[in-house]
């Protein structure tokens, strides 16, 4: 997934990408906001960092759902007549 990150670094797995991996494959998140640490070639101001779950030679995964109807949105109170 892409996100509209405008002036911050995102770094996943150590390398510097524009894309975001799904939510079931993250570990960790770190934001550094140091923007002069010595860690990094060039200022910023806003770094994430992003850590990945380590794979395994087994097949394994999980599957996400989601659902949405309209007819489990809810009403505007304003809008409901009683019968």
């Amino acid at each position: 997934m892409r996100l509209p990150l405008i002036g911050v670094t995102l770094i996943v797995d150590g390398i510097q990408t524009t894309s975001v991996p799904s939510a079931s494959a993250i570990q960790t998140v770190t934001i550094n906001q140091n923007p002069y640490s010595a860690e990094y070639n060039r200022p910023g101001r806003a770094r994430i960092k992003i850590t990945t779950k380590p794979g395994s030679s087994e097949y394994h995964g999980t599957m996400n759902f989601l659902f949405r109807d309209a007819r489990f949105n809810a009403r505007d109170r304003q809008a409901y007549r009683p019968l």
